[in-house]
């Protein structure tokens, strides 16, 4: 296994998550605000997402992703706007390891949160509180409701690592 465990939330509120040797880094995702068809959105920011990816290239990390699919009652819209950042995600990491993994939600999350939370909103509290306890050094990074994502990222990267102990 490899040195260097990425663990990538590939939403626009995601982050990536970088364990190596005995430091975690974690980055929000990066994004930009662009005009498409007279609105202006919130896209992945590529060259940035690939900047950062590009550092561990050397390394041949391995790079877990969250295998995202569609949500009951989620838009049409929303829903193409969620596989177009995974693809973007997904594109990148392969471009950058053969060493990609792909997890589904329920699969790191019952091995990480230990199958104790009930919904969504218990599940994200509980993923914040315990990337609190993993790595309490950057305890502050996931303390608001909507650092769900950077939890988030550093439990799949700590999956993907096999480093289970919560």
């Amino acid at each position: 296994m490899s040195e260097i465990t990425i663990g990538i939330d590939p939403g626009i509120s995601g982050a990536i998550a970088v364990i190596a040797g005995g430091y975690t880094h974690i980055y929000d995702m990066p994004t930009l605000k662009k005009k498409v068809n007279g609105k202006e959105r919130t896209v992945i920011d590529i060259p940035r997402l690939a900047y950062y990816l590009n550092q561990y290239r050397n390394s041949r990390p391995t790079v877990a992703i969250e295998k995202v699919s569609a949500r009951p009652k989620q838009g049409v819209s929303s829903t193409f706007k969620f596989g177009e950042a995974y693809g973007i995600v997904e594109g990148l990491a392969h471009s950058l390891t053969d060493n990609v993994i792909d997890v589904t939600p329920r699969t790191w999350q019952a091995v990480m949160l230990k199958g104790e939370a009930n919904n969504r909103k218990e599940i994200k509290t509980l993923s914040r509180q315990t990337a609190q306890r993993i790595a309490p050094d950057l305890g502050d990074m996931f303390k608001r409701v909507k650092d769900d994502g950077r939890a988030d990222a550093l439990l799949i990267a700590q999956y993907a690592k096999g480093n289970h102990q919560c």
